[in-house]
């Protein structure tokens, strides 16, 4: 049943629910730099955590935590009362509302979803993802097929920016910087997973979006987000099929091989597509990667002078302001500079509390998603909705969690929001789970396992 069809199986109040509580916030992440302003981006978010509230409260949703939810939820109230420097710099003072607000109404709306009895939002947000990934993949490739048509956009919509990428450059597609419009490109490539392993339509389209994909991505010329979206993707889909390992694994081989065989075929006539393989070999020259090494000797430096507590959020910004390198960045427009790494970024402004918070988040979801899928493999496997959803899920906390390491993903609403979803997500199949009673059965049949594996028993599984 597709998308369409479920909304006008339910009730109209649910078709303003979907809209306002996943739509708002998706159309604040994909379209911020173009469509909803700063004030708008606001209202949205509150909006959809008070419409949110409201039916929670109607449908008498209880809220409970799990230690991932929990440690997600301290790491916030951390973040929000530690020392905030942001707030006492006109510079930084915006950003820090504008995080603060949109991340913690976008956290409340992904706890009251998770704890939410029905589950119909879930399918709404990966194709709503999916169709916006597409969307950017398709004006990516037109921008690259007609020359100039970067520039009518630039005009339209970005000619008070200024960015890295020059106005006619089509690796930046309907963004103003090519890093924003392969990070929309990679989020509907994982949003891509549902299609493909719900089998909904025909594999000539399931397969026809995966490619359109990911030769956008290969046009886009960014690394991080090739190798972490296309590497979280395949390993996603290899947990879904595990119960098959053997075949599976030869599977993603294969596809591995025709890719690479088809991408080198294709760049005899498209050479652009292997733009993003030149910048791999020249990362020991590239001026970028070695400011990021600055950057994180900075976060040192910031740390040692709080290690427990921190400085605050926006020390890192106001503190790089003071340095020389930042007046190369500055004319190009950034004002506000992020360490490109979350994790000597969260050390330096949120000390070793905040950076323990955050990591226990990282593990506990991403754990707590790859068992869950493991055990609904072994019993649910008629089940392949949920199990779809929830490599989906994976796929999105892993690219997350990879793209801390080179970029911003905490600090962007781009990236922030959906993984907020995804972490959603996993606690919302994991209640499905638990009140159905599926992990018990779990428990039981692994100790029925365990106890005939004792006694020397012949086991099928």
């Amino acid at each position: 049943m597709s998308t369409v069809d479920r909304v006008m199986d339910i009730k109209l109040s649910r078709v303003f629910y979907l809209l306002v509580v996943i739509g708002g916030p998706l159309v604040v992440a994909f379209f911020c730099q173009t469509l909803v302003p700063e004030r708008l981006q606001l209202a949205l978010l509150v909006l959809a955590f008070a419409v949110s509230l409201f039916f929670a409260t109607k449908d008498r949703d209880r809220l409970g935590f799990t230690f991932g939810s929990l440690s997600l939820f301290l790491f916030y109230i951390w973040t929000l009362l530690d020392q905030n420097m942001a707030f006492s710099n006109v510079l930084t003072s915006s950003m820090a509302r504008s995080w603060l607000i949109i991340f913690g109404c976008t956290l409340g709306i992904s706890l009251i979803l998770g704890n939410a009895r029905k589950q119909e939002w879930m399918s709404f947000l990966w194709d709503a993802m999916l169709v916006i990934g597409l969307f950017y993949a398709v004006i990516t490739i037109v921008c690259w097929l007609i020359p100039g048509f970067h520039d009518v956009i630039y005009r339209r919509f970005f000619s008070g920016l200024q960015t890295v990428v020059e106005s006619s450059d089509w690796k930046a597609g309907f963004t103003n910087h090519y890093s924003t419009n392969a990070m929309y490109i990679t989020l509907g490539l994982v949003a891509c997973i549902p299609l493909i392993l719900k089998k909904r339509l025909s594999a000539v389209l399931r397969y026809g979006a995966l490619v359109l994909l990911l030769v956008a991505l290969l046009l886009t010329t960014k690394r991080t987000h090739l190798v972490s979206g296309v590497a979280s993707v395949g390993f996603a889909l290899c947990l879904y099929g595990s119960r098959q390992k053997l075949s599976t694994s030869f599977k993603v081989i294969v596809v591995a091989i025709i890719a690479l065989v088809g991408i080198y075929a294709s760049s005899l006539y498209v050479p652009d597509l292997l733009g993003v393989f030149e910048r791999f070999s020249g990362m020991q020259d590239s001026t970028s990667v070695n400011d990021r090494n600055t950057f994180q000797a900075l976060c040192l430096v910031l740390w040692s002078q709080s290690p427990i507590v921190g400085n605050g959020l926006g020390s890192f910004a106001i503190n790089f302001n003071m340095t020389g390198l930042s007046a190369r960045y500055i004319a190009q427009g950034h004002t506000i500079m992020s360490a490109h790494n979350c994790f000597w970024q969260v050390l330096a402004e949120e000390g070793v509390v905040g950076f323990v918070l955050m990591v226990l988040t990282f593990a506990a979801f991403l754990c707590g998603s790859i068992r869950l899928l493991l055990k609904l493999n072994r019993l649910a496997a008629d089940d392949h909705h949920m199990r779809a959803y929830l490599s989906a899920s994976i796929a999105l906390q892993l690219f997350f969690i990879m793209y801390c390491v080179t970029g911003n993903p905490l600090y962007d609403m781009q990236t922030y929001v959906p993984y907020l979803f995804s972490c959603g997500i996993y606690l919302a199949i994991r209640r499905v789970a638990v009140e159905s009673g599926v992990l018990e059965q779990w428990y039981v049949r692994s100790a029925r396992i365990g106890s005939h594996r004792m006694h020397g028993d012949r086991v099928r599984v």
